[in-house]
């Protein structure tokens, strides 16, 4: 049994754009049509665009066009046709083109957005291709304001987790293209939800006006700011949709990418863990099978204990990244200050909603820090093999914290590094 959640995705549109004025007492000329190679599209690679008049008005000299606003560039016209080899260079673009006559009267202009998709997957938890992580948390009215901000991860600076500031809002258009204030409050995800290739992310809010819902947004490849108020760029969550048998939505969830080593088409999308439950039927860990783009089977409980053997799963914080020996996740007790670590973690099904969790585990800090407030979010910025931790505080100040020396019989090292403000 799986819950499909709705979405729309369009390759291309058309639309007419405001109208530039004509040369008084001369003809108007033909409107462009824009014509492309056919989906899909990929960054990088050219594809062919042709331009023609519509039929209506004085064929066209040549065309200008730009693309996202970018520099206005101009092609001769051959009895009134041009072709340009245009690169994609981000998820979305958006193509402007004016038709020119003869005697230099401007036509309408017409856009056509294009939707590409990267040929080689992004690196985990790169959001601006540069092949180190980087950080996305949402924001906070006490702090960065409303939206979903960018701390590219500086590569220069790797060794310590570094992050270029001030952060970047890049959900400035909110859900759908709606107020960002719908990202107050939000549990910022990433992975390769949408299965373009990008570093795509899920906002899921468990409170609000969406509990147990939320929004799962295609990443742009370069870290700028995401289109997702164009149709294919999104996928709504609906309230309740990650609930349990009971009706509970889930305290957290973070990507459990394939950690249940399936090869089924929509293993091709993460997987998800999350903390589920209510103090009459307790909290367990639990395990979303992905079964296509933003769509899951119902959560399966997992038997495990937490860390240190207990079932008080609400008190646990989770967050994890992708090693190559495959998913990691930390689990840090907010109320005792206790943090480790599972590697090669894994995913057994029992095939009736329950199921268990395989892993190795390290104990990071029997008593590392007690603060519910601060955002936790996982990634190998140092690039050892060995995880380490962001931390980020309701007013915008993110730590990095080393990690180093994991040990089966003795706590590993963490080390925080300078603070720094996001904003």
């Amino acid at each position: 049994m799986f819950r499909l959640a709705v979405g729309l995705v369009v390759t291309s549109c058309t639309a007419v754009a405001v109208p530039a004025a004509a040369h008084a007492g001369q003809a108007a000329v033909a409107n462009p049509a824009i014509t492309a190679a056919p989906a899909p599209y990929f960054v990088g690679t050219p594809i062919t665009v042709t331009f023609i008049p519509d039929g209506a008005g004085t064929t066209p000299k040549k065309y200008r066009y730009s693309v996202n606003d970018g520099a206005v560039r101009e092609v001769k016209a051959s009895s009134g046709q041009a072709t340009i080899a245009l690169t994609l260079t981000t998820r979305t673009s958006l193509l402007e083109v004016n038709a020119v006559g003869a005697g230099g009267t401007v036509s309408l202009g017409s856009v056509k957005y294009f939707l590409a998709m990267s040929a080689q997957p992004a690196v985990d938890k790169d959001s601006n291709g540069d092949g180190y992580p980087d950080l996305l948390i949402s924001g906070d009215p006490a702090g960065l304001g409303s939206g979903i901000w960018l701390a590219s991860g500086d590569p220069a600076g790797s060794a310590t987790g570094r992050l270029r500031t001030p952060a970047v809002n890049v959900g400035v258009h909110g859900p759908f293209g709606n107020d960002p204030e719908r990202f107050d409050g939000a549990q910022i995800v990433t992975g390769a939800f949408m299965g373009n290739g990008f570093t795509d992310v899920l906002a899921y809010t468990p409170n609000g006006i969406n509990p147990g819902g939320g929004f799962f947004m295609s990443g742009t490849g370069d870290g700028s700011v995401m289109m997702t108020h164009i149709s294919g760029n999104e996928q709504h969550l609906s309230a309740g949709y990650m609930s349990d048998f009971n009706g509970n939505n889930p305290l957290q969830l973070t990507n459990a990418y394939n950690a249940s080593g399936e090869t089924e088409p929509g293993s091709l999308y993460p997987d998800l863990f999350g903390t589920i439950g209510d103090a009459v039927n307790g909290f367990n860990l639990a395990y979303y099978r992905s079964v296509g783009t933003g769509s899951f089977d119902f959560p399966a409980q997992l038997s495990n204990t937490t860390p240190t053997g207990g079932n008080d799963w609400n008190n646990w914080r989770i967050a994890s990244l992708l090693l190559p020996s495959g998913t990691a996740m930390f689990l840090w007790n907010t109320t005792t200050g206790a943090l480790y670590l599972w590697e090669a973690v894994t995913f057994a099904d029992n095939g009736d909603w329950t199921g268990s969790a395989a892993y190795t585990q390290y104990l990071i800090s029997a008593n590392w820090q007690i603060n519910p407030d601060v955002t936790l979010e996982a990634a190998d910025f140092t690039r050892d093999g060995v995880p380490d931790l962001w931390t980020v505080t309701p007013t915008g100040v993110a730590t990095a914290h080393v990690v180093s020396g994991l040990s089966a019989t003795g706590a590993a090292q963490i080390e925080a590094q300078v603070s720094q403000a996001l904003a």
